[in-house]
């Protein structure tokens, strides 16, 4: 197949692993992208390559009320065939599955397209050259990890987490081709090394729930960079020398975010956007018209407003929000109202940051936030809440060394690929000879 019609073709499969419905768009992007097309002096398309930035890892295991998780999910449940969905141990309803349901406790209602959207994808993977066998690992993955989310706790008479929901966890054993054991001590333990010796400790009940969520953003994130890498690998023709040949770059990145709701998420991707606009407008107003002014040309000059400030609010050093959340994350006793109170103090003088208005109704009839909950940015494209519940747990939300461990003996094909003995050895110094 010619080269510029793969790429095209492969966009859905994409989509389907990192797009999602919104309340505002059925098919909205929630990673950014960097497309580069490798062109010859003739024009001719020659090869592609694509990278990939921020995905929203934390829409695998929560999602907001009239939000959706990942296409790849709805059309495994909704829209593979009975028998293929049986093989996966998967049910037809959507509501059956924790990671499918909002915050509301539904799952938001689907706008139809599932089932030939999963033929598309499927055709796709095949397309690209991916086997069958990998194929029919990626869809158990992804039904262990449907499965994962279902798995409760109980607390032990020691205060600490124990497996309530035996029958997911067995279910999801199976479909991650991982031993029961394992997975059971990962979700419920963590192993702590001391003075060359091991200790288990016991997670209380919000720290298994942690480890649960982040054992399935981690395979998923992994699952999403191996798709990525099997695009990447359709797209380049290993006969054809690219280093004499130029290429066309296309960014494509999420737009300015501002719902009822914004979390850490959003501030990513307004920051994201922050950054892209002071980049163009440095290129295209401050540089020429330093060209013009050179050249001595007339010029009554374009008056832009710089965002250099709003920047080093968010990401610069000292006080920064990026800054604090990483200082209060360290913290032990530190919480999200903590570090919310302490940024309003610090930039109680800063044009761009305000803390939400105080007393009465919102919008809604929903009560306004206090200092302790939220605070406000001016970016370039407009004032914009964040609230800032969770933010803690979710920069913190790390993939502790036994689920790796356990992830990385998988018989599952797929799994022990994304989770090679390489990458667990640079964690563990195993390997090491002698």
């Amino acid at each position: 197949m010619e080269l510029g019609a793969l790429l095209v073709m492969t966009n859905p499969l994409l989509e389907a692993f990192g797009n999602a419905e919104t309340n505002l768009n059925k098919n909205s992007s929630r990673f950014g992208k960097f497309t580069q097309i490798h062109v010859s002096k003739g024009g001719a398309i020659l090869g592609a390559s694509i990278q990939t930035y921020l995905l929203e890892s934390t829409r695998v295991v929560v999602h907001a009320d009239r939000n959706c998780n990942y296409h790849i999910f709805y059309q495994l449940v909704l829209g593979m065939p009975t028998s293929d969905r049986a093989k996966c141990s998967l049910e037809g309803d959507p509501d059956k599955y924790t990671y499918l349901r909002n915050a509301t406790g539904k799952a938001t209602a689907r706008r139809g397209g599932d089932p030939s959207e999963f033929k598309t994808s499927l055709e796709v993977l095949n397309k690209i050259g991916v086997s069958g066998a990998m194929v029919q690992s990626l869809w158990e993955t992804l039904s262990g990890l449907l499965t994962l989310g279902n798995i409760t706790y109980t607390e032990n008479p020691n205060g600490d987490a124990a497996i309530a929901d035996l029958k997911s966890l067995e279910l999801a054993s199976k479909l991650l081709g991982c031993h029961q054991a394992l997975l059971t001590q990962g979700l419920t333990s963590r192993t702590m090394k001391l003075k060359g010796t091991e200790m288990q400790i016991p997670l209380k009940l919000d720290e298994a729930g942690s480890s649960r969520d982040a054992l399935a953003k981690a395979v998923y994130g992994k699952l999403f960079i191996w798709i990525v890498t099997q695009i990447n690998t359709a797209l380049i023709d290993k006969t054809v020398d690219l280093a004499d040949t130029g290429f066309l770059g296309i960014l494509d990145i999420y737009g300015f975010e501002n719902f009822e709701k914004n979390s850490l998420e959003q501030l990513l991707i307004n920051f994201t956007n922050e950054q892209l606009h002071q980049h163009f407008a440095v290129s295209l107003f401050k540089t020429e018209q330093e060209i013009y002014a050179a050249e001595g040309i007339v010029w009554p000059g374009i008056e832009w407003e710089d965002n250099t400030g709003c920047l080093e609010m968010i990401c610069g050093k000292g006080p920064s929000v990026f800054n604090q959340v990483t200082e209060h994350s360290r913290l032990p006793k530190s919480t999200d109202e903590d570090m919310t109170e302490k940024l309003l103090n610090d930039h109680r003088k800063n044009k761009y940051m305000s803390p939400p208005k105080m007393g009465g109704k919102g919008r809604g009839g929903i009560a306004r936030l206090t200092t302790k909950e939220a605070f406000v940015i001016t970016h370039f494209a407009g004032q914009v809440m964040y609230q800032t519940a969770g933010w803690l747990k979710k920069n913190t939300d790390n993939l502790h060394e036994d689920l790796q461990l356990c992830m990385s003996s998988s018989t599952s094909p797929i799994l022990a690929q994304i989770f090679s003995v390489g990458s667990i050895n640079a964690i563990t110094g195993g390997a090491r000879g002698g």
